[in-house]
């Protein structure tokens, strides 16, 4: 059975770049032994509510989807536009959340609000849920500067994941979300230093 257990979780953590959730542990383990192996460093904790566990390598994936499980959110953002493949890697780790809740998220994960309807606008690309490439590029539009979101528009394009017709929409959307740029500026030198926790309650609608 103890055997049986620890496949369980190696299972999970497989599909999950090396993580479990609390309460998936709690499922395989039990809580006390669940607390065991957190004592003994079985379980490393990444998240709130979620642990790496010992032995699986730390990737910057794994970062984004454990930010993802901690708040039940969608990878989003520069993070999604970078696992789509059209904006190089950074260091932030960005995600959307569908709830009213305010997850506590360490940094340097960043929490923002998603204002759509469950499902609309969020896919499932490596083994994780992130914003489509169309949603994506509108977010960019909110924490980037207009030239940067202009050229990973173009990227994705390029790469097929956005239909020219779609950034025909896309130009214009953005067109119009540049007129926030001074107001939008002082949110990204927040979310730049670190305290990405308020921008939840401070950026306009998405949806």
């Amino acid at each position: 059975m103890a055997i049986e257990r620890v496949e369980a979780i190696e299972a999970l953590a497989t599909v999950q770049h090396g993580l479990i959730t609390s309460s998936q542990a709690i499922a395989c383990l039990g809580v006390s032994r669940k607390g065991r192996w957190v004592g003994e460093g079985r379980l490393v904790s990444t998240q709130p509510g979620v642990f790496r566990l010992a032995g699986a390598p730390k990737t910057w994936q794994q970062a984004l989807h454990a930010a993802a499980l901690a708040s039940a959110g969608v990878v989003s953002h520069r993070s999604a536009a970078a696992l789509w493949g059209f904006m190089a890697p950074s260091r932030y780790v960005e995600v959307s959340v569908c709830s009213a809740a305010r997850p506590r998220l360490r940094p340097p994960a960043i929490g923002y609000p998603l204002r759509v309807a469950a499902g609309e606008a969020v896919v499932t690309h490596q083994g994780m849920p992130v914003t489509d490439p169309v949603r994506t590029i509108r977010d960019l539009g909110w924490v980037m500067p207009a030239r940067a979101v202009r050229v990973a528009l173009e990227s994705a394009v390029s790469r097929r994941l956005v239909t020219e017709s779609q950034a025909q929409t896309l130009r214009l959307q953005l067109a119009t979300q540049s007129r926030h740029d001074r107001r939008m500026s002082g949110l990204r030198s927040e979310a730049e230093g670190g305290a990405g926790q308020g921008l939840a309650t401070a950026l306009p609608p998405l949806g």
